[in-house]
Formats: structure tokens, sequence, C-alpha cells
């Protein structure tokens, strides 16, 4: 068996070299503000090489250590397939440290090599050596299996994926998922009179997830879903999408919105395909996903005066500009939710709220580069989301997000 990776990285902070952090408590109040995590800090950050680590510390279970540090488990797939967008996800995080009030905060970093088996061998070595929280998997599929080892031990799980249907108690699902865009979309297309909705989506997880959470979610907006075609989304499937969408197209002028959870090259052919069978969209508006959100899109004529729900994007520019003149590169989205993850998981190992269920699914939630979310006792999490519309000129916001979920907007 390989032997695993961890890195460990410890540092100190005092209280006048950091703002601290503002956390809510977790009793339910309302009325008071999220979580907010201030902009990273400008000095250089350098990713440490990986070392191996031969002590086995005493397991610690859901709360901090009594001594003093809050160890905190990181599962990245840091070699591998996936090992670009880990790496990158492992800068992020040292950067939430260093600009945390963590004092004494240890965070370990363990390669899950891209796979699910790497994921458990990771979570195995992470809970043995005394990890209070653990952070990853990045994959859904690898969820369960971390979950498993780590609740065995009392430990919770926050992972980076947006599957919901692996969310449960103990193993709270940090991602972007259908389940919070699609709701904070269909509430503001019911709100212009756009309350008759199709759905035209990939027949595979992710379109298939969408157009359920669109059906579980139409009656409490007020939105009705009049029609649902699936088609498929291989590379050899062509002459069906084609198919499907020329059939779908006959029902134009049954409804005034389009649901297309797509993105990329395929959401360019579907769009042309419905401007041939002549779906016009300036009568029929298209509804979209976070798959979306790229201003590559844009330039693409149908798509035009679209809308879609989406994360915030003023904390993610500014995050963005620091990782490049930290890193060199421009960081993958997910990056995002490493540094969010590390700053609430600081937050709570500084104030003593440990890392229990009542901490991490705290009423107001946390204010992130990602904007506002919070966790739910089901595992599952909610966003405070943007409505945006895609322009000639580029991506523009028509509906900011609410500040936080006492607001009584959004969710």
């Amino acid at each position: 068996m390989r032997k695993l990776l961890v890195e460990r990285i410890i540092t100190v902070f005092t209280f006048l070299a950091v703002v601290p952090l503002l956390f809510l408590s977790s009793c339910g109040q309302t009325g008071q503000a999220p979580a907010t995590f201030r902009q990273p800090v400008q000095q250089q950050t350098q990713a440490l090489p990986p070392q191996e680590v031969q002590a086995s510390l005493p397991t610690v279970y859901g709360q901090q250590n009594l001594y003093g540090s809050a160890k905190i488990g990181m599962i990245l797939p840091l070699s591998g397939r996936l090992s670009a967008v880990g790496n990158a996800m492992r800068n992020a995080a040292l950067m939430a440290q260093s600009d945390s009030n963590a004092a004494d905060m240890v965070l370990d970093f363990y390669d899950s090599q891209s796979s699910e088996g790497g994921a458990a061998q990771a979570t195995s070595s992470a809970i043995s050596k005394g990890s209070n929280l653990i952070l990853g998997p990045l994959m859904g599929s690898s969820i369960a299996t971390v979950s498993s080892i780590a609740n065995g031990s009392g430990v919770n799980v926050v992972s980076f994926s947006n599957d919901m249907t692996q969310a449960r108690p103990g193993a709270y699902v940090m991602g972007v998922a259908p389940s919070s865009t699609i709701p904070r979309l269909f509430q503001y297309a019911a709100s212009q009179g756009k309350s008759r909705i199709a759905v035209l989506a990939p027949n595979e997880v992710y379109g298939l997830t969408t157009a359920r959470i669109a059906d579980q979610s139409a009656y409490q907006y007020g939105v009705q879903i009049v029609d649902s075609r699936f088609y498929d989304p291989s590379s050899q499937g062509a002459e069906q999408r084609g198919e499907t969408v020329k059939s779908f197209a006959k029902s134009f002028g049954n409804y005034d919105a389009i649901l297309i959870p797509d993105g990329g090259l395929r959401l360019r052919e579907i769009v042309s395909l419905l401007h041939f069978h002549k779906v016009d969209p300036k009568v029929t508006k298209y509804l979209g996903t976070r798959l979306w959100d790229d201003p590559g899109l844009t330039n693409e004529a149908a798509l035009n005066s679209g809308w879609f729900a989406s994360t915030p994007d003023a904390q993610w520019q500014s995050f963005s500009t620091q990782y490049k003149r930290q890193f060199g590169q421009m960081p993958p989205r997910p990056a995002a939710l490493a540094y969010d993850a590390v700053r609430m998981a600081a937050t709570l190992g500084s104030n003593g709220y440990g890392f229990d269920q009542s901490a991490i699914t705290q009423h107001a939630g946390f204010a992130g580069i990602e904007g506002t979310f919070r966790f739910l006792s089901d595992g599952s999490s909610q966003r405070q989301l943007e409505i945006k519309e895609i322009t000639k000129q580029g991506i523009v916001v028509r509906e900011a997000a609410a500040g936080s979920f006492d607001t009584g907007t959004g969710f």
C-alpha cells in the first residue's frame, strides 16, 4: 500500500495582527449578521512540500482539542487526475489560515489521490492523528465512505461536493447545488411574470437532479412545470439531441420560460437548435443554472437576456486577484469553497464553539467568498444568491443576493 502523504502547517496568530471574525451564536436568534470573512492578507503564502508524518495522536471527537489546538483534517486530491484543482484548493486554504484569527489552529492536508479508496485512507489517517473536523472530500462519490469513517469516531465532515443526495447529519455538503439555485431562480422568475416553465435538460445526474428540484420547488414559488424533456449528453448523441429539441419546440407557446441546466459547447448547441426550430428567446425567457456564469456565453446571441442564479462576484474577484498575485495563476472556482471552509473552521475553533452539529448549523450561517451560506441539520446547505443576466456587454446583476438569512428574502 502506498504511504499516505500528509502535510502539517501550524500557524500561530496574535489578536493584534488580524481583524477577528464575527460569529453568531448557534441558538437560532434572528436579526444578527453571519460570520464575516475579511479580505486575504497581502503577504506571500507558499505551499509547503508534503511530508510523511509518523506520529499517531489521540483522537478528539467533534470539539476543539482540550489543550488548545483545533485540528482540521483537509481531504484533497493532491495527486491524480484532480490534482490541479486539489492543489489550488490547498493554496486557498493556506490563504484562509493566514487570514484567520485562529491561535494554534493545526491544518493538516491529506491526499485522497483522486479516488474513493484514497479518500478512505486519507480520512483514516486524519482521524488517527486527532482531527476534530474533516473538510472534504471534493467528489460526492467519496462522501459516504469518508463520513462513515469520520462519523464512526464522532467527527463531522464538511464536503466540497454539490451532490445534496449525499447530505445527512454529520456529512454536510457545501457546494453550490441546484437545491439552492433553482428555488432562487423560480422565486425571481415568478416575480417577473414567468410562471409556466418547461425543462430541457441533459439526461445525466446534474440535469436529472435539477429537473427533480424544479418539480419540487415549483408550487412553493408559484411556478408550473408544463413540460420536461431530456436529451442525450454524450458526444455520440447529436442526432438524438436534435430530435428531442425538434419535438420540444413543437410545444412553443405553451410555456413562457425554458430552464436549460447545461453549459459550455453543449448549451450553445441546444440554444442553436431551439433557434433553428423557431423558438424565440424574445418571447420565451431562457433560464439557466450556475453553469451559465461563464463570460464566454455573452457572445451567444440566443442567450442574451437569459437569467440564472449564482453566487455573488464581488468577493470572488478580490480573492482571485490576490490568489493570482500569490500563486501566479487564476484559481479554479472550488478554491473559494476551500477558503470559506477553513475560515468557518477557524471561526468555530477560535471562539470555542467546537465542531458539533449545533455549531456547524448555526442559524445565520457564514459570509464568505461565495456569499452567505449555512448548513441545515440534514446535512444540506443553503446559499444567498444573485440573479444574473447575460448581455452583449457581459454578465450583469439583476437582483442582488440578500446579506443574511434573517432578512426574510430567499429561503
